[in-house]
């Protein structure tokens, strides 16, 4: 049994588990309390779809392409549920909804008195799917749907049964399994399968058969997922909510953002509980160890300021020091050139700058470093062309020199076409740029 309302939403069909039972319910149903509702927004379209470009944009993408080929009609709300990486792009897990689906279950879990969380059932089938070579299967009535993921990506399909017949049910896992076998190859390591059962009162409990026919017809390893009993008024019904339940949080919901933190914030009240009294505690104790650690420093700078009333007094009484020697002056200017030589320019380092900011383009004829750093220069300006000039410049600047254009020291420089000549200014220790 399931401890919150579980509403699974799927083929059109609604079903209610609350605590051990289960229920037909009508469409868009008003809820009693808090429940987490698994939809496939009425058999909306679900795959997975190679993309280029930034992820960020995979919305609009999906959107379109499917428009172009004529997949879906209309506006319509593109949900991506998980993104992978594919070489130079990405692949995605999609579900398209029509915006006239979208806006009505909106619209109807708003207005349950308690929160109502949307979780699409693409999300929930990615949620439990281990990393490695896995795949899951739902099962829900007449529909099958499989997501798998391999080395090379995602894969997902579905396939709806014609009626709830075994035989035609039979017929369905083996398309469902021809499907897979033709994306695999037989250098492939074998997939292991996890098989949810998830299907309402008065559907037929065939997954254990059906299960082990998709094992056979593939040759994959395909488990059952335990499932709990629910009994209602259309008979008792087997389904594996128990499994599912910890996948469902508002982190795969597709509620506004306030609604999925206001459900986050009451399923964490305790622990939230326990976290704020354990931080009271730690403050308590560590405003009485401030408290008796100001004491001692108290104390200590009373001791200090003695000593220090000591010292001034022994110092008044002392005689004047004598004059230093002519070693302390000599002894001094050496220090003030070494000081002065740290808060300079480092060649190296600013030579090495240089080079780099001039690239293939630029060469440089004459650097002067003295009071001013002076760099000289030519550019082969054919055609007008004044892009590496500018991008030497803006170089510098990102170093953190602004330029000044000087006269050329050397008339024979100067008459050189494409010459020019620049002061450096503001340059930062060592030569390194801001």
């Amino acid at each position: 049994a399931v401890n919150e309302a579980i509403v699974l939403h799927m083929d059109k069909l609604w079903f209610l588990f609350e605590g051990e039972s289960a229920r037909v319910v009508p469409e868009f149903p008003r809820l009693d309390g808090p429940a987490v509702v698994i939809t496939d927004f009425g058999g909306a379209l679900c795959g997975v779809a190679a993309v280029g470009g930034r992820s960020a944009y995979a919305e609009a993408l999906i959107g379109r392409r499917l428009r172009d080929e004529g997949l879906i009609d209309g506006e319509a709300r593109v949900l991506v549920h998980h993104v992978l990486k594919d070489g130079g792009g990405f692949q995605a897990l999609y579900t398209a909804v029509p915006i006239d689906i979208w806006q009505r279950m909106m619209s109807w879990a708003q207005a349950q008195q308690e929160t109502c969380l949307i979780v699409p059932q693409a999300a929930a089938m990615c949620q439990v799917l281990p990393r490695g070579d896995q795949g899951v299967i739902f099962r829900h009535k007449r529909r099958l749907s499989l997501l798998l993921r391999r080395r090379e990506g995602l894969g997902y399909f579905s396939v709806l049964s014609l009626s709830d017949g075994r035989e035609d049910l039979l017929a369905s896992v083996k398309t469902l399994a021809n499907r897979f076998l033709e994306r695999s190859s037989a250098a492939e390591p074998t997939v292991d399968f996890r098989w949810f059962s998830l299907s309402g009162p008065g559907v037929a409990d065939e997954d254990e058969g059906l299960c082990a026919a998709f094992a056979q017809a593939t040759g994959a390893r395909a488990t059952r997922v335990d499932v709990s009993l629910f009994h209602g008024e259309n008979g008792e019904c087997r389904a594996a909510l128990e499994a599912l339940s910890p996948a469902l949080s508002e982190r795969i919901a597709v509620n506004p953002l306030a609604i999925r933190f206001e459900c986050f914030a009451k399923r964490n009240l305790v622990r939230a509980g326990c976290c704020a009294g354990l931080a009271a505690a730690v403050f308590v104790l560590g405003g009485v160890s401030a408290l008796w650690q100001a004491e001692g420093v108290d104390a200590q700078i009373g001791q200090d300021r003695a000593r220090a009333r000591a010292i001034m007094q022994r110092i008044q009484t002392d005689i004047a020091a004598p004059s230093p020697g002519k070693d302390f002056y000599t002894t001094r200017a050496l220090v003030d050139r070494i000081s002065g030589a740290q808060l300079g320019v480092d060649p190296y380092s600013f030579l090495r700058n240089l080079r780099l900011a001039a690239g293939e383009r630029v060469k440089l004829l004459r650097v002067s470093l003295g009071k001013e750093i002076v760099v000289e220069g030519w550019v082969d300006q054919t055609g007008g062309d004044d892009g590496p000039l500018a991008a030497f410049v803006t170089q510098l600047r990102h170093l953190g020199f602004s330029l000044e254009a000087v006269d050329a020291p050397s008339d024979t420089h100067a008459r050189r076409s494409g010459f020019f000549a620049y002061r450096l200014l503001g340059a930062t220790e060592n030569g390194e740029g801001s």
